[in-house]
């Protein structure tokens, strides 16, 4: 019996001490660990209350611009742009070299469409930091999109070098080469997309290059393998109907054009096809 009465007073003590350190805990870092469990749970309002009831309860707090950029990334999340754009800015001036804030702008401002001012917070935040890899992988991505070939090689390849495993470096330069039609360069890139991720799509991309280096058994192999894995590809059935055109089998090569059609393929891209 005093053994257990040990117990319990030892249980009431540990209570008593973990009660008096969450009271001693600053209601400042209580709301952070508040507003991080709703980011973690996705409920957006109640992670702007929290960030804001922190930074009010210490005004003079130097993280609040770190809280303030997580806030205006809520917003961003919560699909209010222009309102994250808003409070990123504000962010921005009191923090002008903070990579984080630049690199979450931009983020924000090319998901708005405004590419350029995204480009700019990326060159930015690469002046400060040259080997920033978020910054360096999205700028070279909005200049593939804009058919800024070069400086997208520029960027991507860099990025390649710092983060050699990354699919979206991998897929990223396969697309470049395939683009300008350096399809020997663009193979090695799609031979270590299957590698780690083997899907329809690259079987199709790497047989279109095949297809094009004349390399029309490695191309049907590539097809082969594409359609095991997913068999309603249209892509794959239209790099089909192109291998069967090359080899005079236009019988098969229609009925693969019809089946890509049906699999989402546009008509004009068939067209050309048998142009």
């Amino acid at each position: 019996m005093k053994k257990l009465i040990r117990i319990f007073a030892a249980c009431a003590l540990t209570l008593a001490a973990c009660t008096e350190a969450r009271a001693a805990e600053p209601e400042y870092f209580r709301w952070i660990g508040e507003a991080d469990k709703a980011v973690a749970a996705k409920d957006w309002d109640r992670a702007l209350q929290c960030y804001d009831a922190a930074m009010k309860s210490e005004p003079d707090n130097a993280n609040n611009v770190l809280v303030l950029g997580n806030l205006g990334m809520v917003q961003y999340y919560a699909g209010r742009d222009s309102l994250a754009l808003e409070i990123l800015t504000k962010a921005h001036v009191m923090a002008p070299k903070s990579t984080t804030l630049l690199l979450n702008r931009g983020k924000v401002l090319a998901d708005m469409g405004r590419y350029d001012d995204a480009v700019a917070d990326f060159t930015q935040v690469l002046d400060i930091d040259s080997v920033n890899t978020g910054a360096l992988f999205n700028r070279g991505y909005i200049r593939l999109r804009k058919g800024d070939n070069d400086g997208a090689e520029a960027d991507l390849l860099k990025y390649s070098q710092l983060a050699p495993d990354d699919l979206n470096s991998i897929s990223s330069l396969a697309v470049l080469y395939s683009n300008t039609d350096r399809f020997k360069e663009a193979i090695p890139f799609y031979d270590k997309l299957i590698e780690k991720r083997p899907n329809g799509d690259a079987y199709a991309a790497r047989a279109f290059c095949k297809l094009t280096l004349e390399d029309l058994t490695g191309a049907s192999e590539d097809i082969s393998e594409g359609l095991k894995i997913d068999p309603n590809n249209g892509e794959l059935y239209y790099a089909r109907a192109y291998l069967n055109h090359l080899r005079y089998l236009d019988e098969d090569a229609k009925a693969d054009a019809k089946r890509a059609e049906e699999f989402g393929v546009e008509k004009e891209r068939i067209k050309m096809l048998f142009q």
